[in-house]
């Protein structure tokens, strides 16, 4: 089909038409599958982070029973039995964990659905259903195991007689202090990684904050307007007038205007445009987001007017050929010149390109997207293109969720037949672009405070461990004159270390592992230095 169409078609030819066949799944998903992926990489860190965490406290654990299980050696018990009781301990403790996640996950995913944005594919399926038990279940068990299995080889192969002579002390080896200490850093190293996602999609949605979509959204009420009845485009406009004078009319009500598409509503149509060059060669014809918008639409969204004039009465009638065009644009077809009386090709009613001249040029207003960059624009005046725009836009003073009523009842006197639909202020337009960044960053935030604390739970394990297996020679040190202040710095010293060391793994890792988050990020690369230097002293702190 592509390649007849680019046969029949220059233009089609020129910008290499195809077409791509793709499962619905993939469709619907596509768009929220970089935050899938980054989330469950989160969960997948907590859950190796809390893994780590329980190894290391068992490992002082079974240290502290060296004696214990020297004993049970010396009396006939086999390293299979010594492994498989310390085995049982770990799914004991893990089966308890489980049991707890499963109901804190039951609030939780009530919190999260209140969260959550609203076009996240399938989230009212989000349930504890028996997939997502089972999968539970199997992760706290296989992390019992692994992480059970190294402190329990440990602890099967005992020194009988350096244990039974250390009395009733437990033994905290050499080799045992170094692995915890290991594992500490490799905890360290995988919450810094989250801490430093966490700062990015901070940074990501305190830009999103900031983003000038174009317009000024606080104070716009927007609304549907449906079952306008009219015989010709006259009664249509005369109709049209009417319903303007009326809402105008409301108390506290400053402008209004319509367009046939909202800001962030849904995908605006896109048309053909060009340059009289076009007509000679149809290659050099591009596409632009084409909008239709009654007068006092610019004036009444606030758009910054760069030249010449925005749509009059006279541009509103049936076959005006006046356009107003952004920026982008302007930028396109008439470099380093102004557009204003120029003309340019459009075919947006006729099967071929028509004329139109130029009149305003306004700045580039945002109507898919915050991030990255989108189509220019431009705009076409309601009336000339057949009073097709039913997207009303009110501009009030303060809150304009208190018009709703006064305008919805001045409507009904007017026509009780009209139907009024997708009544809205237009921040919540804005708000359902900003959802995705927000929940993802609450979720990793989440994920990252939790981390953070394992890590320093675990630290805090070996740190208390490495006091008590000192604490003769910390004896003899302060015996022999050693202030406080300065064990306080030794051992403090110690624990900077280990979390120094683990925040250079850490740092590596984030550069490689958050090149993933790419397509979460807004106005930050994943590579930003304010942003790993901020968490470095957070971390540190």
């Amino acid at each position: 089909i592509a390649a007849e169409l680019r046969s029949r078609f220059p233009t089609k030819q020129s910008v290499d038409l195809h077409f791509r066949t793709e499962s619905m799944k993939e469709n619907v998903v596509s768009s929220v599958k970089p935050t899938i992926r980054a989330l469950m990489g989160a969960v997948a860190f907590v859950l190796l982070i809390a893994c780590a965490n329980v190894a290391n406290l068992l490992l002082v654990r079974v240290s502290a029973r060296g004696r214990e299980m020297a004993v049970r050696a010396a009396i006939g018990g086999s390293q299979w039995a010594l492994v498989r009781q310390l085995l049982a301990e770990s799914l004991v403790l893990a089966g308890a964990g489980g049991l707890l996640g499963v109901a804190l996950a039951y609030v939780g995913i009530r919190v999260m659905l209140a969260l959550a944005p609203a076009d996240l594919p399938r989230m009212t399926a989000v349930s504890l259903d028996p997939m997502v038990l089972g999968f539970a279940v199997g992760a706290c068990v296989l992390s019992a195991v692994i992480f059970g299995l190294i402190p329990a080889l440990r602890a099967s192969r005992p020194n009988l007689i350096d244990s039974l002579r250390a009395g009733g002390r437990g033994t905290i080896g050499g080799h045992g202090t170094l692995l915890r200490q290991a594992v500490v850093m490799a905890e360290v190293a995988l919450s810094f990684v989250l801490l430093i996602g966490c700062g990015l999609m901070i940074r990501s949605a305190v830009a999103l904050q900031h983003v000038d979509p174009g317009f000024e959204a606080r104070g716009l009420l927007t609304m549907r307007l449906g079952n306008l009845r009219a015989r010709s485009d006259t009664e249509a406009m005369a109709k049209i007038a009417t319903i303007r004078e009326r809402l105008a009319a409301v108390p506290g009500v400053r402008a209004v205007t319509a367009a046939a598409v909202l800001p962030f509503e849904s995908r605006p149509f896109n048309g053909r445009w060009g340059t009289s060059a076009a007509l000679g060669d149809p290659t050099k014809f591009r596409q632009a987001q084409f909008h239709i918008v009654m007068p006092g639409y610019f004036e009444t969204m606030r758009g910054r007017l760069i030249a010449g004039r925005t749509f009059g009465p006279a541009d509103d009638v049936p076959n005006a050929k006046t356009i107003v065009i952004d920026d982008r644009v302007a930028a396109m077809a008439f470099p380093n010149e102004s557009p204003i009386g120029k003309h340019l090709l459009a075919r947006i009613s006729t099967p071929e390109p028509e004329t139109f001249e130029v009149v305003g040029v306004i700045a580039h207003q945002r109507h898919t997207t915050l991030v990255g960059d989108e189509k220019e624009s431009i705009y076409f005046a309601n009336g000339a293109q057949g009073a097709g725009a039913d997207a009303w836009i009110v501009r009030t003073d303060g809150d304009p969720t208190r018009l709703e009523g006064p305008v919805r009842s001045a409507l009904v006197q007017l026509d009780p037949t009209i139907l009024v639909t997708d009544m809205r202020p237009m921040t919540a337009y804005l708000d359902r672009v900003m959802a995705p960044t927000r929940f993802a960053m609450a979720l990793i935030a989440l994920f990252a405070g939790i981390a953070a604390a394992l890590a320093a739970i675990g630290l805090y394990g070996v740190l208390s461990s490495l006091v008590r297996q000192r604490g003769t020679e910390i004896g003899v040190r302060m015996a022999f004159g050693a202030e406080p202040s300065g064990i306080f710095r030794m051992i403090v010293g110690q624990g900077l270390r280990l979390s120094a060391i683990g925040v250079g793994v850490g740092l590596v890792a984030s550069l490689l592992l958050t090149r993933a988050m790419t397509k979460l990020l807004v106005d930050v690369t994943p590579t930003d230095p304010v942003t790993y230097a901020a968490m470095i002293v957070v971390f540190f702190g």
